[in-house]
């Protein structure tokens, strides 16, 4: 298998100074070779310090983010393109996929699936999330806190589904909707050790979140509109628990030492998050007394809790007085810890949280 996949962005802002205020306005376009779409976010964030030392400052932030690499759908729809499946089928309904007879001889009536085209990628938008930020940094003797509200409207997201013919293909049902609070403390002064200089940052989140993806990653065959039945009542998907391993409490430490003699930066986070609650169709079902209407039942399952640490050194040299080029290696979850997050109706399909990755990077800056 031989794919090729790129990426063009470019971004533009402006810094504008007027007194204890500041504005900056960012405009960042974004294009990638699979989804073919050049997407326009804008970015916008304002400070102001209402004291004369600096010692407290309060922001306020709009911006729009979309979403940046979809190779995986390039990589999925590459290999899930050799798969087709027969299944003997006892009784013929007419469903998708469905025939009668079998255009495999080995069966008499059957249920084909392939998974050819399953992107429809000319006809994907690309998923995006606003967002919406208050937060106040204070000096608090030798430390500096940041108190931060945010909440993230996401839209458009890539949902998995199958067509009258059977063939699977994405489409942009998928939305989501977060809000959290964060409080940060980071010592001023960094500490110094030889040539290093360290400073460390604890902080503590909280986390609502809502979605009406159900399957890890929205690889969920069909995204269900029917009202389902949860903690004795009748509420639509957008109203249970966000499917993506949802977490409400964490707290974590962040220790960045920096080397500058040599240019060199070494970041390593630290995080325990609490276990969440998703729920998950129990496959029984509810008969509505009112209407009749039969609905999933839908309970709550509980994760574990889950210690992670990741990584990151950076190297950076000047090249002019306006750009600079740099290397960046990274490990995500360095001891490879999971716990399982299957939220699909079938448990034959597990799911876990991801494990270790490397990330690596080499590229140049200009300011």
């Amino acid at each position: 298998m031989d794919l090729d996949y790129n990426e063009l962005s470019v971004y533009a802002e402006d810094r504008i100074d007027l007194g204890a205020w500041q504005l900056n306005l960012g405009l960042r376009g974004d294009w990638g070779s699979f989804l073919e779409n050049f997407d326009v976010s804008p970015r916008i964030s304002m400070a102001w310090s209402p004291f004369e030392d600096g010692s407290g400052e309060l922001t306020v932030g709009a911006s729009r983010y979309y979403g940046r690499s979809f190779f995986r759908y390039q990589l999925n729809d590459a290999i899930y393109g050799w798969r087709e499946i027969y299944l003997h089928l006892r009784r013929f309904t007419g469903r998708p996929g469905q025939e009668s007879p079998c255009s495999d001889s080995d069966f008499v009536d059957c249920t084909h699936r392939t998974f050819e085209n399953r992107s429809g990628a000319s006809d994907l938008e690309t998923p995006y999330s606003d967002e919406i930020s208050v937060g106040w940094r204070q000096r608090i003797g030798p430390f500096e806190g940041k108190l931060q509200l945010l909440t993230r409207e996401s839209r458009k997201g890539v949902s998995r589904k199958r067509d009258e013919d059977g063939l699977y293909f994405y489409d942009n049902s998928g939305r989501s909707s977060t809000q959290s609070a964060t409080l940060d403390m980071t010592n001023r002064t960094a500490l110094v050790i030889g040539v290093t200089e360290t400073r460390f940052t604890m902080g503590l989140g909280y986390r609502d979140s809502e979605s009406n993806f159900q399957e890890d990653d929205s690889y969920n065959e069909t995204l269900e509109t029917d009202l389902i039945y949860y903690r004795e009542r009748l509420i639509t998907v957008e109203e249970l628990p966000a499917w993506d391993y949802n977490v409400p409490l964490s707290i974590r430490l962040h220790s960045v030492t920096e080397i500058p003699k040599w240019g060199i930066t070494w970041s390593n986070f630290y995080r325990v998050r609490r276990g969440g609650t998703i729920a998950r169709d129990s496959g029984e079902n509810y008969d509505s007394p009112e209407t009749g209407d039969r609905h999933d039942i839908y309970e709550d399952y509980e994760f574990g809790s889950l210690f992670t640490i990741n990584s990151r050194i950076q190297w950076s040299r000047m090249l002019t007085d306006g750009s600079e080029v740099y290397a960046r290696f990274e490990i995500h979850n360095l001891l490879d810890r999971v716990v399982a997050t299957e939220s699909a109706r079938l448990s034959t399909r597990p799911r876990f949280t991801q494990g270790r990755r490397f990330w690596m990077e080499v590229g140049m800056r200009y300011f």
